[in-house]
C-alpha cells in the first residue's frame, strides 16, 4: 500500500484553518506555539474546546505539566506573531528558548495566572481535562474558565500554505444570525 502522507497533507493544506497561538506558564515552565488544530468540542456548561500539539514540543510538554493553557486566535495584523511562535516548530528545534517568542506581542497575566494576547480576536483561558496521545500528537482537551472577545478585528488565517484573511461575506447577516 502507498504511504497516504503527502496527499493527506496537500489535502489538509486546502482547507482554511483559523490561526491561533498556545500559550501556557506554570511549573512545567513557559511555552508558546501558533496552531491551527483548534476545534470547539461542547458549548454547555462549561464549553470545551480541543487543540493537538506535536509531543515533543517543550509547549506540549509544558501545558501537560502546567495544566492549563491559553488559547489566542489571532487577527490578520498578527501574522508576524503567528511565524515567531511557529519558527522552532518549523526549524526542527523542539526546546527553544519559548520565553523569547513572548517579547514579540503584548501578554496580559489574567486572574487564573494564564498569559493572554492583547488584540487576539478571541483568548480562552483554558484548565487541562483529558489528553489523548495519537501517533506524534497529543490532543488536549481543554475547559474553558474565561473568554476575551475583541469585536473589531478580522481574523488570520491559514490555506494553501500560506496566511490569509477572509474576503466578501457570501451569506447574509440574517441567514448567520437564525444559527445562534
Amino acid at each position: 500500500m502507498s504511504s497516504l502522507k503527502r496527499p493527506f497533507l496537500d489535502a489538509m493544506s486546502r482547507i482554511a484553518a483559523s490561526v491561533a497561538i498556545v500559550a501556557t506558564d506554570g511549573v512545567g515552565g513557559r511555552a508558546g506555539a501558533t496552531v491551527n488544530t483548534l476545534s470547539p468540542v461542547s458549548a454547555e456548561q462549561p464549553p470545551s474546546l480541543l487543540i493537538c500539539l506535536q509531543r515533543t514540543t517543550s509547549a506540549c510538554r509544558a501545558v501537560r505539566a502546567n495544566g492549563s493553557f491559553s488559547i489566542n486566535s489571532l487577527s490578520k495584523d498578527q501574522r508576524e506573531l503567528a511565524r515567531v511562535f511557529a519558527a522552532s516548530a518549523s526549524q526542527g528545534q523542539k526546546n527553544s528558548d519559548s520565553d523569547n517568542k513572548f517579547e514579540h506581542g503584548e501578554w496580559i497575566r489574567n486572574k487564573n495566572d494564564v498569559w493572554l494576547l492583547k488584540g487576539a480576536l478571541a483568548s480562552f483561558d483554558c484548565l487541562v481535562k483529558e489528553t489523548l496521545v495519537w501517533q506524534s500528537h497529543e490532543v488536549i482537551l481543554g475547559e474553558v474558565r474565561s473568554i476575551t472577545l475583541n469585536a473589531q478585528a478580522t481574523p488570520l488565517l491559514y490555506a494553501n500554505r500560506r496566511y490569509k484573511m477572509l474576503g466578501d461575506n457570501i451569506e447574509d447577516s440574517k441567514n448567520e444570525e437564525s444559527r445562534e
